[in-house]
């Protein structure tokens, strides 16, 4: 085999969500402009103790000119692949800074060749780890420069003159004036690159009923100056939109191969407006058309500014959403945090995007929701999280009134109804800016959280670092804190997931007996129990009202194992009938609490009203349970304490003195 000049290593694939490298396409493709020949390799499925030996045959087979690291990112960027919020242990596996440092010593000693790192997380921070690397040269930003010059440099001369290079001369470091190159003017994916992906998914799974996207470039840059985003850095803030027929004669040259899922790969595709991305979905009708079989799905970044009529003109030709996260609902924390919209554009978006997830689940069913919860997070697709609500609100320009006015935004919107779930990012990962300082508010280094292999460690932003916002640590004294706040917040008032986590038969135990439960169904009538239920909860619940069978009664508290799901729901309706059935008793608890009944003796209030309104009147839970004991004379084996325990426990309260001015303004 031949030499090649290039042999370009890749371990920074995150493990969980593995994508084979976009970089290996990208630097392919430039170093054919200079008639440059590239291997590449990812060792993510390399057990370490064969890296030596695997490097030494690799060496051996291509005589590289040069080797090459690709440092993608530097960390996860999610804190909680470094912490437990839940048992507070700290540690972590995905370090992809000190692999390649441990790879570039296994090099040294089978191979005499000069190694130079490069890509997106090593740009982040290139000036601390191009020591800590151990390399002999560096690239910032696109190697456009580097390759242009590459013979220079592998004879390590006229170094000054490569741009974005950092190398040392006389034991100083060099870091040259960085170039800016637009995206490739001509296709990039090869035959060569797709037997490569095909190797590294496997046949079953690039083409299997729920492949990996394909990254296909269609801009690059971004002029915005978002306090927790390296891009603009790393990648420039000129925009340069790459040429239309190029995009698509690339979309084309993979449709011919059957792949029919891509990751448009840019920014914001509405960095200067929607005329872009109505055009690409243009071509990707037209797309559709020229190559019959599964629908071509795309997904892309994108500012939430895009209006519901071009939303659906995005999603008749296959866009999937993204996965940017909105900051908040509050125009204030908006603007300190630097991000290009507001909330009267990311409200209406937001309402958009959940009207037409819910109009594209009535026609699929690719998804089960039983995969999609046992899954992580990361390794879901813009379409499989249509469902799920996702916040910044842990951002470092944070205030009690950013998370005030988020919480009335969506409870006025209606918003939450729409979403199983929601996820609430509680901390920003650090940066050391390229005009100095960090991308947060740090006043010490000891309000930035570092994690090595042991967990965490000093200040090092060499390893992956937090910060969480000042305020909240003050209110709420620690990230654990931090963590349980935002989930209840979550769970409660930006999602129903709350709902779908209740366990009925548990509360019967804690707050009754079925003597009582037995006593209380007596007033239901038997016609009741077909109403709103499936099947086999309507006939459980058939019989256990015609029956009146002490078995059956002892089953809505204690199951068995196997048929739990099934109790639980007929435990939640017998709740529901006995309440029906015994208006007066709920009634008074009603009135009790001061809050607005319909006819059917329900509250008229969302969780988040009905909770500001006991927030006003209590000051704690447990002193809303002893006002009703002594001022309601609700007796704890009354139905009314049964209901106001009901009541408490089906709108997820939770009423916390630490928690009052974070959540509701003042009375």
């Amino acid at each position: 085999m031949s030499q090649v000049d290039l042999l370009l290593l890749n371990i920074s694939n995150l493990p969980w969500r593995p994508i084979y490298p976009y970089a290996f396409i990208q630097v392919s493709e430039i170093a054919r402009r200079f008639d440059l020949r590239v291997q590449r390799l990812d060792l993510l499925d390399v057990r370490r103790e064969l890296w030596k030996s695997l490097l030494r045959r690799l060496v051996a087979v291509h005589r590289p000119r040069m080797i090459g690291l690709h440092l993608r990112q530097v960390d996860s960027i999610a804190h909680s692949d470094y912490y437990d919020s839940k048992t507070g242990r700290a540690g972590g596996t995905y370090f992809p800074v000190s692999d390649s440092r441990d790879l570039v010593r296994m090099l040294r000693e089978v191979s005499s060749a000069p190694i130079v790192v490069g890509g997106f997380g090593f740009t982040t921070h290139p000036q601390m780890l191009f020591d800590y690397l151990e390399v002999d040269y560096g690239v910032q930003g696109d190697p456009d420069g580097f390759f242009a010059h590459f013979d220079d440099v592998v004879s390590s001369r006229l170094l000054h003159a490569v741009p974005g290079l950092m190398y040392r001369n006389l034991g100083a470091l060099q870091a040259n004036q960085r170039g800016y190159y637009p995206p490739a003017h001509e296709r990039e994916y090869t035959e060569e690159i797709v037997d490569e992906m095909i190797r590294f998914y496997g046949h079953a799974q690039l083409y299997g009923p729920n492949p990996p996207t394909v990254a296909v470039e269609v801009m690059r840059g971004c002029p915005f100056r978002c306090y927790f985003c390296s891009e603009p850095d790393v990648k420039g803030r000129r925009i340069d939109y790459r040429d239309l027929d190029v995009i698509v004669d690339e979309m084309r040259f993979l449709l011919e191969h059957q792949i029919r899922r891509f990751w448009l790969v840019c920014s914001e595709l509405n960095i200067k407006g929607h005329e872009f991305s109505l055009t690409i979905a243009e071509e990707i009708v037209k797309l559709n058309e020229a190559y019959p079989g599964s629908p071509i799905e795309w997904s892309a970044y994108s500012l939430p500014t895009t209006a519901e009529s071009d939303l659906k003109v995005l999603q008749r030709s296959g866009y999937a959403g993204a996965l940017n996260d909105i900051l908040s609902l509050d125009d204030s924390n908006l603007r300190r945090a630097g991000v290009p919209y507001r909330t009267q554009k990311a409200l209406p978006f937001l309402r958009a995007m959940a009207a037409l997830h819910e109009e594209r689940q009535q026609v699929e069913s690719h998804y089960r929701e039983d995969e999609q919860l046992k899954n992580r997070l990361a390794t879901r697709t813009p379409k499989e999280l249509g469902n799920l609500f996702s916040l910044f609100l842990g951002n470092a320009h944070v205030d009690v009134t950013t998370i005030r006015n988020t919480l009335r935004a969506v409870d006025e919107s209606g918003l939450k109804e729409h979403y199983r779930a929601a996820h609430i990012i509680a901390n920003t990962r650090v940066f050391a800016t390229h005009r100095g300082g960090y991308n947060c508010p740090v006043q010490s280094d000891k309000e930035i959280i570092s994690y090595d292999h042991h967990g965490r460690r000093p200040t090092d932003l060499r390893w992956p670092s937090f910060y969480y916002p000042r305020f909240l640590v003050d209110r709420l004294g620690s990230p654990a804190a931090i963590h349980e706040f935002f989930s209840f917040i979550a769970d409660t008032f930006l999602s129903i997931a709350h709902r779908s986590k209740k366990d009925w038969n548990s509360f019967l135990l804690r707050h009754t007996n079925p003597g009582q439960v037995a006593n209380w169904l007596s007033a239901v009538s038997l016609s009741s129990a077909s109403t709103g239920r499936e099947a086999a909860a309507a006939a459980v619940l058939a019989r256990l009202l015609r029956d009146r069978d002490e078995a059956d009664v002892s089953r809505l508290f204690v199951p068995e194992s196997s048929e739990r799901t099934l109790w639980n729901r007929v435990a939640e309706r017998v709740l529901w009938l006995i309440f029906a059935a015994h208006r007066d008793e709920t009634g008074a608890v009603l009135d009790f609490l001061s809050v607005p009944r319909d006819s059917e003796t329900h509250i008229e209030l969302s969780e988040y009203r009905f909770m500001e309104k006991l927030y006003a009147d209590y000051e704690s839970t447990g002193a809303l349970v002893e006002a009703a004991r002594r001022r309601g004379g609700f007796a704890p084996e009354s139905l009314e304490y049964l209901y106001l325990s009901w009541l408490l426990y089906a709108n997820n309260v939770c009423i916390r003195p630490d928690y009052r001015d974070l959540l509701f303004d003042p009375p």
